[in-house]
């Protein structure tokens, strides 16, 4: 049997529904048939919203607080809204190298963001990032700028009918049997 007189204080306590269902074994659209409409949303006091702020500012992550504190993401995005932590610094570029130098060695995104004191998500994104560049694409970029090309128009016209390789060997002057392909279309390019 379901006492809803432990249930009302469990939501006024800020529980979420989806906690008190899984202690008790049903289903949350049976709590809220228990609860009724007027208390589907925990009342969060200024004590408890101040612990989130606090939390939050500290680095813990709106699932987490979540989770721990057994309310609703969207309890936790309504008390701190979208731009209360300040942004993360960018990485400097020997940041960057510094990760995928351990990323190459085999090292979790996890454990470099530990030893660096950065976000793990950041440090995925670095590595993630890198994947998606073409290893050529800077000398591609630095030769085109230097001739006076736009770049990534060269990259966008040759994708597809010429290897990223071809392009940037063409651009440090070097040859390659597709020189004359790169040639017409940057000539074509104007």
């Amino acid at each position: 049997m379901i006492d809803p007189i432990i249930i009302r204080a469990r939501r006024d306590a800020g529980e979420s529904v989806q906690t008190i269902a899984d202690s008790l074994g049903v289903s949350p659209r049976r709590i809220y048939q228990v609860i009724g409409p007027e208390r589907s949303r925990p009342r969060i006091d200024e004590a408890r919203a101040a612990e989130i702020r606090s939390r939050f500012a500290r680095g813990q992550s709106r699932r987490q607080i979540a989770d721990e504190l057994g309310i609703a993401r969207a309890s936790v995005n309504s008390i701190v809204g979208e731009d209360d932590r300040p942004a993360a610094e960018r990485f400097t570029a020997e940041e960057e190298e510094s990760i995928l130098r351990q990323a190459n060695a085999g090292h979790e995104p996890a454990s470099i963001a530990k030893q660096i004191g950065r976000s793990t998500s950041g440090v995925r994104g670095v590595i993630e990032r890198a994947k998606e560049r073409d290893p050529l694409r800077d000398q591609i970029i630095e030769r085109a700028s230097a001739l006076g090309w736009d770049a990534n128009r060269i990259e966008r016209e040759c994708r597809g009918i010429v290897p990223a390789e071809h392009i940037g060997r063409y651009l440090r002057r070097e040859s390659t049997m597709n020189s004359g392909k790169v040639a017409a279309i940057i000539g074509a390019m104007g």
